[in-house]
């Protein structure tokens, strides 16, 4: 990952985050890909995608800490509602979203 004027360069962000999220060896291990792929083109992704999201929905929902847990990774890093800096780690992710945990509000779906 390279730092240009303090800034991250997004490009390889994304890369190492997509790498990271379907396991693979090295971001920049492949073929570079030139030009975007519709969804509609890689049925597979779109529902893997959709399973992985849905399983955190599902966390939610039923107020499974485990479930959540399962669905970032343990160097987790993103923004959560209200934040004003990037959390870090899946403990951060955890003690963020504990208040839906032991909420008395039970969701459906």
């Amino acid at each position: 990952m390279r730092i240009r004027t303090g800034r991250l360069l997004v490009a390889g962000t994304v890369l190492l985050a997509c790498g990271a999220l379907w396991g693979a060896r090295s971001a920049w291990a492949g073929p570079a890909q030139l030009a975007a792929v519709p969804g509609e083109k890689r049925p597979e992704d779109v529902a893997a995608i959709r399973a992985h999201l849905d399983r955190i929905f599902q966390g939610f929902i039923h107020q499974d800490g485990a479930a959540l847990r399962a669905g970032h990774s343990t160097d987790w890093r993103g923004f959560l509602e209200g934040s004003r800096h990037i959390g870090k780690g899946i403990e951060t992710y955890m003690q963020a979203v504990s208040w839906a945990l032991k909420s008395p509000v039970h969701l459906t779906g």
